[in-house]
């Protein structure tokens, strides 16, 4: 697992390393299962996982390994994600004196999922 990240960036997780003493033996079909739950609310199965968070802070993802006769291992890491500035289109440029006024529209897009303001001065 890595622990840091961008919000609005999505993560792999991977549990490819997860292993059972009880492999080897020949007697049993040893199947492992995984199970990810991330603290922001989603959960999903698989050796590997993509979760993307929305929001900056700290995370925690917990991988549940599960062994043919239903014994569990789990494993949690806290994630710090990162906020990342939003992006703002340049406005049309203009040219004034005191007193005139001037009115444009811009735009601005930001991959995490965060309060904004905005001031033009």
């Amino acid at each position: 697992m890595t622990s840091a990240a961008n919000e609005g960036s999505p993560i792999t997780f991977d549990a490819s390393t997860s292993s059972d003493a009880d492999i080897a033996r020949t007697d049993i079909a040893d199947a492992l299962t995984y199970s990810w739950q991330f603290s922001d609310g989603p959960a999903t199965i698989g050796r590997t996982a993509t979760h993307t968070f929305a929001r900056f802070g700290s995370y925690t993802a917990t991988l549940t390994v599960t062994d043919a006769f239903g014994w569990p291992s789990s494993i949690a890491q806290t994630l710090t994600v990162g906020d990342v500035a939003p992006a703002v289109a340049a406005l049309s440029g203009a040219s004034l004196i005191a007193g005139e006024s001037y009115a444009a529209s811009g735009s601005f897009g930001d991959p995490g999922n965060d309060a904004w303001t905005a001031i033009v001065n």
